[in-house]
């Protein structure tokens, strides 16, 4: 059958990436991490920057059995939906990742009465759960990642490229 396939406005393309968690040994799961990113000229699935490090390390701190088994790009109406059918869970959750300064490099002195911010963005989390088993509380949902102290600005207007809803 012949479907047409239509492209999406500009302001609505994005890039989709989806990370898969397995739960370790004692608290068997397979879980589903994705978020959106605008797609620009700039950035697309052929890119990646040190944001998307981020996110990857945080969850793979939790995680030790982590990877990133889904990068392309969403130009199509209905692709998005369409693909996450392919990721779905019987258990929906959300991650959180607490970004916060890193200031190892500093001189914490001379930050003495500044303010700096953090930021705990929420990602979809997916998971895939025995039905018999009560392990849910158990499984982790927040991660933390140290943002370098020179890139926090540069991390501010990244985070903004990330479609949270």
């Amino acid at each position: 059958m012949e479907f047409p396939a239509i492209v999406l406005d500009e302001k609505e393309l994005r890039v989709l990436k989806v990370i898969r968690v397995e739960g370790p040994t004692w608290n068997r799961f397979i879980g589903y991490i994705s978020y959106k990113r605008f797609l620009t000229k700039e950035y697309n699935s052929d890119t990646s920057d040190y944001l998307d490090d981020l996110i990857l390390n945080a969850i793979t701190n939790i995680y030790e059995n982590t990877s990133l088994i889904f990068n392309k790009n969403i130009i199509f109406k209905g692709q998005y939906k369409d693909i996450m059918k392919g990721f779905s869970g019987n258990q929906n959750t959300n991650f959180t990742i607490r970004f916060t300064p890193d200031f190892s490099t500093q001189d914490i002195w001379k930050l003495v009465g500044k303010e700096f911010f953090e930021y705990k963005p929420k990602f979809k989390f997916n998971l895939s759960i025995a039905p018999q088993s009560n392990n849910l509380q158990f499984i982790g949902d927040i991660g933390i990642e140290y943002i370098p102290f020179d890139k926090l600005e540069d991390f501010k207007q990244r985070l903004k490229s990330i479609d949270f809803k």
